[in-house]
């Protein structure tokens, strides 16, 4: 739009100068009002070393417009480009458009950084750097992007991919079919049964079941001979295994039948050996001026990346090897004039030298347009406060803003910065047309703004505070519907206990206020002016002052009853399962140390009942491992329901004695020493 109305420049600052000097005026008459806008009448040619901020650290542009332009009233406008809205996330602007700088080919890491075509390839931007995009069947298998895609991908060398090298098979040399490893067979040669790893197993020279081809047999009797079924052998060939073969050239039979060449060589004058040109390494035969793997001589490996030229392992002519990779450094941005010198995003190699697109700067680490790059704007390092853009090499911001603490912002809309930087609208405020103000419909009330149609705090008017309740209705403090003031409260006359029916009557000893009048909770009665529940009030069990009087009956049903388990015995409720006093029934006690389990009179574990009492058979004198069986013996106890003597000692007559002491029964019941005879260890003897 600025192009077609370039022509008002010269207009413009006429009318410019016109309004610095008006004829027969003074400079002051002149001045433009205070919130006019103000003319910017910075040259329109802007030198690339000029500076593009002026010396204020906070600000990013000129904030004024020179006093006068230094370029005569018909110089053209400068090309600026128009306000434009935000980038959305990820994008910059450059020029007219907002671009993905991280995959845009045009704009590749920068404004303006195009990525070149190759050869058979199609430039990508990927990350923000260029590289190329193989067509169908192509490769880049050099890494130069100079030469692009230079490798077909239908090359052995590099089958269906870069370094998928096709290998070598019996008979054969490697080939590569639609990008899939395949067999060149050698001259008379066949792969009839399919596997690569064999090669070319048939010689069709000379095999009678594949005479000329595959699955083309002799007749019986017959012999192949130069692909041809014949029914004789002509010297000088021979039979093997019923094949016509010339021992002097076949390489299964060399010299003679069955004498097998190793793979690789050939048969020639009937002796297995390499074809002229090449050398026997190991069991293959190889050209050592061109075999990477034997390159000069057997067993000389090439390192990784290099090939063999004329028995010499190096590179191609015009690269050099880095990283394991022959490159050339006069176009490799990862090896720029020498191994392991990269060129940053952007750049490219030309010559051995990193450069930026033309009309690009080097910038720290990548390649910017001074004229439009916001971070580096008219020189590197120079970047334009957040919101503003860089236009011809100077920052702007979007007409209506101002820079406010390094970034643009519209002071006539803006909270934080109203009217001029750092004037903050508070308690609720915002900012309108450059003041801040209380939205429509609110008034400041006590320094914040307030809908003082519905602000409690501040109902009709600041200051007027609805209490008790009460809610801003319209301006006025209401209670809410059904409700009315008792005191200072809203209460609800229908169901308070404290004002029911009317303010100040209150419900007494349980009533609730029902529809405007105490009563009794339905299902309770009032007994002497309280409300109770006479199915299960004791005191009041059925009707008023009829209490439950016996001890463990309570109030079932409006009936007194014993509790649950509980049965009336007497004049008290008794558990018939555990009352000792009446056991099983009412008035069955139980005795004898017996106490009452489930219903009936029991000794405890341990014990049995014997002669009226519970004893310990275990350990009773009378009652020893049953009833009625006492120890009767003089020193006996009961001891696990047997009556027994100390150790050492038996039942002799009625009493515990020691046989080998007891002089009236030594050794035995009844044997007493005489004579002045003692019992010594179950015998009499002698003092």
């Amino acid at each position: 739009m600025l192009r077609s109305l370039r022509w008002l420049w010269p207009a413009l600052f006429s009318a410019a100068c016109a309004l610095q000097h008006p004829a027969g005026g003074s400079a002051d008459a002149a001045k433009a009002p205070d919130d006019g806008p103000a003319l910017d009448l910075a040259p329109p040619d802007v030198p690339s070393d000029a500076p593009a901020f002026d010396a204020a650290p906070d600000v990013a542009f000129d904030a004024a417009p020179d006093a006068a332009p230094d370029v005569a009233p018909d110089d053209p406008a400068p090309d600026v480009p128009p306000d434009e809205p935000a980038c959305p996330a990820g994008q910059e602007r450059c020029v007219d458009r907002c671009v993905d700088l991280q995959a845009d080919p045009a704009n590749c890491g920068a404004c303006g950084t195009t990525c070149a075509a190759g050869a058979m390839a199609a430039a990508v931007c990927e990350a923000g750097r260029c590289g190329l995009r193989c067509g169908a069947g192509f490769g880049d298998c050099d890494g130069n992007a100079a030469n692009g895609c230079e490798a077909p991908l239908t090359a052995a060398s590099n089958c269906g991919a870069c370094g998928n090298a096709c290998p070598a098979r019996p008979e054969s040399a490697p080939a590569c079919a639609a990008g899939v490893c395949a067999l060149a067979c050698n001259a008379g040669r066949a792969d009839c049964d399919g596997l690569d790893a064999n090669g070319c197993e048939v010689d069709t020279r000379s095999n009678p079941a594949h005479c000329g081809a595959c699955n083309r047999p002799c007749g019986a009797g017959q012999a192949c001979v130069a692909g041809v079924c014949m029914s004789t052998c002509p010297a000088p060939r021979m039979t093997c295994n019923a094949a016509c073969v010339d021992p002097q050239t076949d390489a299964m039979n060399c010299g003679g039948c069955g004498n097998r060449c190793p793979a690789g060589q050939v048969c020639a004058a009937g002796s297995c050996g390499c074809t002229p040109g090449l050398s026997l390494c190991t069991t293959a035969c190889v050209n050592t001026q061109t075999d990477a793997q034997h390159c000069g001589g057997c067993g000389v490996v090439c390192p990784s990346g290099q090939g063999c030229f004329g028995g010499v392992c190096r590179c191609p002519t015009g690269q050099t090897y880095c990283a394991g990779r022959c490159v050339s450094t006069s176009t490799s941005t990862l090896h720029c004039g020498m191994c392991n010198r990269a060129c940053f995003s952007g750049q490219s190699c030309v010559g051995g030298a990193c450069v930026c697109p033309t009309g690009q700067t080097a910038c720290g680490s990548r390649c910017v347009n001074l004229l439009s790059d916001v971070g580096n704007c008219g020189a590197c390092g120079t970047a334009c406060a957040a919101g503003a853009s860089c236009a011809m090499g100077r920052c702007a911001c979007p007409t209506g803003q101002a820079v406010c603490a390094g970034r643009c912002v519209a002071t006539q809309a803006d909270n934080n910065n109203c009217g001029a930087c750092a004037n903050v609208c508070m308690n609720g405020t915002t900012c309108q047309m450059g003041m801040c103000r209380c939205p429509m419909g609110q008034m400041m009330c006590g320094g914040r703004c307030v809908n003082t149609m519905t602000d409690g705090a501040n109902c009709g008017g600041c200051g007027v505070a609805c209490v008790g309740g009460q809610t801003c209705q319209m301006g006025a403090c209401r209670c809410p519907t059904g409700q009315m003031v008792c005191g200072a409260t809203c209460v609800n006359l229908q169901s308070d206990g404290m004002n029911c029916g009317a303010c100040g009557t209150v419900c007494m000893s349980g009533n609730t206020c029902q529809t405007g009048t105490c009563r009794c909770p339905t299902g309770t009665t009032s007994c002497s002016g309280v409300c109770v529940n006479t199915a299960t009030d004791a005191m009041n069990c059925g009707m008023c002052s009829r209490a439950c009087t016996v001890a463990g009956q309570t109030c079932q049903s409006s009936m007194c009853r014993c509790g649950s388990g509980l049965t009336m015995c007497g004049a008290a409720c008794a558990n018939l399962q555990t009352d000792a006093m009446n056991c099983g029934m009412c008035s069955r006690p139980c005795t004898g140390g017996t106490t009452c389990q489930s219903g009936a009179c029991r000794c405890t574990m341990g014990q049995m009942f014997c002669a009226g009492a519970c004893v310990n058979t275990s350990t009773s004198m009378a009652h020893c491992g049953g009833c009625n069986r006492p120890c009767t013996a003089t020193g006996q106890t009961c001891s696990g329901g047997t009556c027994a003597c100390p150790m050492g000692q038996r039942v002799c007559g009625t009493r515990c004695v020691n046989t080998q002491t007891d002089n009236a029964n030594c050794g035995g019941c009844g044997t007493s020493c005489t004579g002045g005879r003692t019992c010594q260890m179950g015998t009499c003897r002698n003092p």
